[in-house]
């Protein structure tokens, strides 16, 4: 097979085209010398392959051959060598038809077609322009790559359905580039705002400014990486500064009370209703776990503010808002749909 691959690839570099005029002669010889060679390598392994289209291409490349080697011998230099080249072709779609498996090329087609059937509603529903050329270009590739097919041109029509698939891929990243980026910034103007009412309720307290600081910090690093589209890396350090604004509004309270937790409690609710359907649709099993057990968990933490204990029920709220953030960290980490197709 590698052979195989190999000598069509020679062939697809064709023949070059020499000017008119001086001694044409000694580089045309060369030309036909080296098509003499790609024959006789190539001949056995089409007459084994016991393949009749093939045979009959095989038989056409040495007539052209032979005939280029007459035009040649009568100093037409420039008709042997469009002949040689004629010959050439014959011989490399004879390999094509030797070298692959046509009934392996129809599933590679049969699953682009899947992915495309997946991935075009995806896609134009977005409305990123660069995805929808990629997505134009992957649907013209795998038509292609159905015509290539139906006349046997297989090791053609298998190219042309690997890149229409790489494209498609490549469009359904860049609709999940868009959206993460445009998530993961909602989170940063999340933590904006909360930061602001945190600087509101600080007051004098000198601890609760210290935590603050250490959490502007984060989030000014967190814009600093959302500006070069490091996604993951952002949301971590949002979610960290998210963190410390909890333990600042704890200093800045001294004992816990109602409001304290809600406000903790409140924001799990949001960040739940935010993140679960992307969750439970692309998460990996570990993301999913992780926000089962924070939504069991949290239904707990409703239970105990309720009844007003407030330590057990801010405890169990600051684990669910861990679990949260891993689960959510972890979807941008492997998107799955960075994983479809292939």
């Amino acid at each position: 097979m590698k052979t195989i691959t190999l000598l069509i690839c020679l062939l697809a570099l064709g023949v070059p085209v020499f000017a008119q005029g001086g001694d044409e002669a000694p580089k045309v010889r060369q030309e036909l010398e080296n098509t003499d060679r790609l024959i006789e390598r190539a001949e056995p392994l089409v007459r084994e392959s016991g393949n009749e289209e093939a045979l009959a291409l095989l038989n056409e490349a040495k007539e052209l051959q032979a005939r280029a080697w007459n035009q040649h011998r009568q100093r037409r230099h420039q008709l042997a060598l469009y002949t040689t080249n004629q010959a050439r072709l014959r011989l490399r779609r004879a390999l094509e038809l030797v070298g692959v498996d046509p009934d392996k090329v129809a599933g590679e087609i049969r699953r682009t077609a899947e992915l495309l059937a997946e991935a075009a509603p995806v896609i134009r529903r977005a409305g990123v322009r660069e995805a929808e050329e990629l997505l134009r270009l992957a649907l013209g590739e795998q038509e292609a790559a159905r015509r290539y097919h139906e006349a046997r041109r297989y090791a053609l029509a298998l190219r042309f359905t690997r890149a229409a698939r790489n494209h498609a891929r490549e469009a359904l990243e860049r609709v999940r580039r868009q959206g993460g980026r445009e998530r993961v910034a909602s989170e940063l103007d999340r933590t904006d705002a909360l930061l602001a009412r945190a600087r509101e309720r600080a007051g004098d307290e000198d601890r609760a400014r210290e935590v603050l600081e250490r959490a502007e910090s984060l989030q000014k690093q967190a814009r600093e990486s959302l500006e070069l589209d490091r996604l993951l890396p952002a949301l971590r350090l949002t979610l960290a500064a998210r963190n410390l604004l909890v333990r600042a509004w704890e200093a800045a309270r001294g004992a816990l009370d109602a409001d304290l937790v809600e406000a903790v409690v409140a924001e799990n609710d949001r960040l739940i209703a935010e993140w679960r359907a992307s969750v439970e649709r692309d998460g990996d099993e570990e993301a999913k776990s992780l926000f089962r057990r924070a939504l069991e968990l949290q239904v707990r933490v409703r239970a105990r503010l309720a009844a007003r204990e407030y330590g057990p029920a801010y405890r169990e709220a600051n684990q669910v808002r861990r679990m949260l953030n891993r689960a959510i960290e972890n979807l941008h980490a492997a998107p799955a749909l960075e994983e479809r197709g292939r």
